[in-house]
């Protein structure tokens, strides 16, 4: 397994990597996440839009986990949303969700994005922890965001830097905390 995580392969995402793509989201995503999930077309048409860019990671010769973003159209084409993020559950502790995510800042950055923004389920710990880890802070509570029971948090941060000060300020001043 640690010698999956030394020969994984990091490149940018294709349209025919759609199928694949839908068959990790079905794997993936379970619980809340399950409505949500990207069927193959949808994975194809997203691929194939210039404000789309998106990473995969392979190892043994599939893809193993994904990052698909978004860049705004007109007077936002200074944020980068993080569509979707997802590891293989057999492909998970390997820090492949921490390369996508530096993978998807580079690429905001490239882009001239100045904000990053994305939604998660609030009960998502693992998620929450990776994003808080790369600067990311809550900065909203949405109710019943992934199905009726499910609330989602809207996080975002600035990419001025690694983390800037004012997100780190938001942060700590946040009326939205994640469950303990």
């Amino acid at each position: 397994m640690a010698e999956e995580s030394r020969t994984s392969v990091l490149r940018r995402a294709r349209p025919r990597d759609a199928d694949a793509l839908a068959r990790l989201e079905r794997a993936a995503f379970v619980g809340c996440y399950a409505a949500h999930r990207f069927a193959a077309p949808q994975f194809a048409a997203r691929l194939a839009r210039p404000a789309s860019f998106a990473h995969v990671v392979e190892g043994r010769g599939r893809i193993v986990a994904y990052v698909l973003g978004v860049q705004g159209g007109g007077s936002r084409t200074h944020v980068a949303r993080l569509d979707s993020i997802a590891v293989d559950p057999r492909a998970r502790r390997r820090d492949l969700a921490t390369r996508l995510v530096r993978a998807f800042l580079a690429a905001a950055r490239r882009r001239g994005c100045t904000i990053a923004s994305l939604e998660v389920a609030a009960t998502n710990r693992a998620a929450l922890a990776l994003f808080a880890r790369h600067g990311f802070a809550i900065t909203r509570r949405l109710p019943a965001y992934y199905s009726r029971t499910a609330a989602g948090l809207r996080m975002r941060r600035e990419l001025a830097g690694r983390a800037s000060r004012l997100t780190a300020a938001r942060r700590s001043r946040s009326p939205c905390r994640p469950p303990r």
